[in-house]
């Protein structure tokens, strides 16, 4: 039966590189925090316009849906100044005087912008005329014009990924796009789905029921893709195999000069 799920790649962190408060390869922390503010800021706005349906008809809950959104403005103005602060540490990983650098000042330029309207919205719910717990239209308003400028502001940081691949680790031209039921972590290991394990040491046993240090390892199966890409997959499993211990690094070597011959 094909494999259906890979969790452990994903999870990996030891083997990757590290970079501080900005996460790790393939792991940046800045996209997950800029998701908060963004949905913070929208369901603001939606709350503060019920709460001024609500109260335009006497009922009860508009001051229950304005309280709901002072809270959640508060909460996606705390996540707001973590994403500027890891966005800011990403930046010089575009080169200057480029698109790239271009997009991220412009994305960077209007998330400010809204953290700062934002700030100012929360100042009112708090000190100004909103203080008395109820959404005024002034308050409102600003709470639309944050909601909006981070809805541009998650527009343009898209194009930063999906388009121009920044904080992106290559992709369509590794091991994980080739068709194969063995997982690649990170650091380059593979991970066999009959050897599957959370720690280092032993692997379990093989398909076929024997320990590869038992004997001479057996011949990686065949697959329907081209040759490039089968010697690729023979050299993965016989790494594999050196790590473990089972083949000498003078035979990996030697094996490995023979199917690099055939790329």
């Amino acid at each position: 039966m094909a494999r259906l799920f890979s969790f452990r790649s994903s999870f990996t962190l030891r083997e990757r590189e590290g970079y501080g408060l900005r996460g790790w390869a393939g792991k940046p922390t800045h996209p997950p925090l800029s998701d908060v503010p963004v949905s913070c800021y929208v369901l603001a706005a939606a709350f503060d316009v019920a709460s001024l349906v609500a109260s335009s008809r006497h009922a009860g809950w508009a001051h229950d849906a304005f309280v709901a959104a002072t809270w959640i403005l508060a909460a996606g103005l705390v996540a707001g100044v973590m994403a500027a602060t890891t966005g800011f540490l990403d930046r010089p990983a575009a080169t200057a005087r480029t698109q790239v650098r271009r997009t991220v000042n412009a994305h960077a330029g209007t998330m400010i912008t809204a953290t700062v309207v934002a700030a100012a919205d929360l100042v009112l719910r708090l000190a100004g005329p909103a203080a008395g717990g109820r959404t005024t239209p002034s308050v409102a308003a600003l709470a639309i014009v944050v909601a909006g400028l981070t809805a541009c502001g998650a527009w343009i940081g898209s194009d930063l990924v999906f388009e121009h691949g920044f904080r992106v680790e290559p992709s369509r031209d590794t091991p994980a796009w080739n068709p194969s039921e063995v997982d690649i972590l990170p650091g380059g290991r593979a991970l066999y789905p009959d050897r599957w394990r959370w720690s280092g040491g032993p692997r379990h046993q093989t398909s076929a029921g024997t320990h590869p240090g038992n004997g001479a390892a057996a011949a990686p199966k065949a697959t329907a893709h081209g040759p490039a890409d089968d010697a690729l997959e023979r050299l993965w499993q016989l790494d594999e195999l050196r790590h473990e211990g089972v083949i000498s690094t003078a035979d990996f070597e030697r094996k490995k000069l023979e199917l690099l011959s055939r790329i």
